[in-house]
């Protein structure tokens, strides 16, 4: 199907509570969403997070419209690694976001045009649930603690990203690892994995 326009639009995700590290809070994500259009009138949606701290939106937005775009006018939506190729993406200059968010909505489009989930494209299904960790944000260890063990309970994730770092000196990985493992942060008889990143000011 041939793409006929391509919309680059940013989008504001609220966060149901802040989410913090040592840049200070954030209460809603700044993520770019491209809407790709083929002949038939079908669209396909992508979406990305910016890259952190040197990402922009409004920027990525408006790279998916006035350069991504006219180099994909009128190529075949199937033709997934030419669009690449035509693009640059090997070579991309800056934050690789805008172009994730094509390939999603390329893969989005192709799918609805031949009547079939995206996944069945790329390669067909392997697992019914696919295991992601969940950050937990800057908080006090118990606070951490707390919130990865209801995250495990209600929201089912079994491995944690964990933030700390120089926001607040009192706060160590060893602190947030050992009150996270005192309040049983466990699956069953099983401890769950646990990862500490450092966020350093800047």
């Amino acid at each position: 199907m041939n793409i006929t326009r391509l919309d680059g639009i940013r989008v504001s995700v609220p966060l149901s509570r802040p989410y913090v590290i040592s840049r200070g809070p954030t209460y809603a994500f700044q993520n770019v969403l491209a809407r790709l259009h083929g002949e038939d009138g079908l669209v396909g949606l992508g979406e990305c997070a910016v890259l952190s701290v040197i990402g922009d939106a409004d920027e990525g937005a408006a790279r998916l419209r006035k350069e991504i775009g006219p180099r994909v006018m009128g190529m075949d939506s199937l033709d997934v690694e030419a669009i690449l190729e035509r693009i640059g993406a090997a070579n991309w200059p800056g934050d690789l976001g805008p172009i994730a968010a094509l390939d999603n909505a390329l893969w989005d489009l192709n799918g609805k045009a031949l009547g079939l989930p995206a996944y069945k494209l790329l390669g067909g299904e392997l697992h019914r649930r696919m295991p992601v960790d969940y950050t937990l944000g800057e908080e006090t260890p118990d606070a951490m603690g707390r919130r990865a063990v209801e995250m495990a309970e209600v929201g089912g994730f079994g491995a944690f990203c964990v933030k700390v770092g120089e926001a607040r000196s009192s706060w160590t990985s060893h602190a947030s690892r050992r009150s996270a493992r005192r309040w049983g942060v466990r699956r069953g008889s099983e401890q769950m994995p646990m990862r500490a990143t450092t966020s350093r000011p800047r």
